[in-house]
């Protein structure tokens, strides 16, 4: 496999007390070789050099903003939100199964390969800490985003398969102590 991309980071602090962090990157992820043809009747869901990498995003991003002041003179409180995207990825190598006798795409559709759409997902933290310990308030995926990470479906399975789903909202309390 070839793994090749750009990636861009940046962190700022804007004011004494407002950071922005934020990243994009790019990737394309593809096979350098044919992987071995694994023979099912004359057909096989191998990959083929040049081929794209399953579950492999083209695109990724994150940007996340965190402002915080004192409370006292031994508490600092802050308020934290993140937005991060996936783009888009396949759930196999090709749309078409390969002929296991020339090695090359067939007619015969691929019922493995499946789209997996880009998503965002947002996330929010309120808080409070001071010194070794830290307590918040969090919401993640505060929009209950049901982003479909991974597909895993097709004929092979008895079921009608299923996906892998983003954690839906989450609300919840967090403590924390450095030793």
């Amino acid at each position: 496999a070839e793994v090749t991309g750009l990636e861009f980071e940046l962190s700022a602090k804007l004011l004494d007390d407002l950071t922005i962090n934020a990243g994009l990157n790019f990737v394309e992820a593809e096979l350098s070789a044919d992987s071995p043809l694994n023979d099912a009747g004359g057909l096989s869901r191998t990959g083929l050099s040049g081929d794209l990498i399953p579950d492999v995003a083209d695109m990724t991003a994150n940007i996340s903003a965190e402002y915080g002041w004192q409370v006292g003179s031994e508490y600092r409180a802050y308020v934290l939100g993140s937005y991060q995207y996936t783009g888009e990825s396949f759930s196999d190598f090709n749309e078409f199964l390969i002929d296991t006798n020339t090695g090359i795409e067939s007619t015969t559709v691929n019922d493995e390969y499946n789209r997996q759409g880009d998503y965002s997902i947002v996330d929010f933290k309120l808080g409070i800490e001071a010194g070794d310990w830290n307590a918040s308030l969090f919401v993640d995926n505060v929009f209950n985003k049901r982003a479909i990470v991974q597909v895993f479906e097709g004929s092979f399975r008895p079921d009608p398969g299923f996906n892998f789903v983003e954690k839906p909202r989450t609300i919840g309390v967090a403590f924390s102590k450095d030793f």
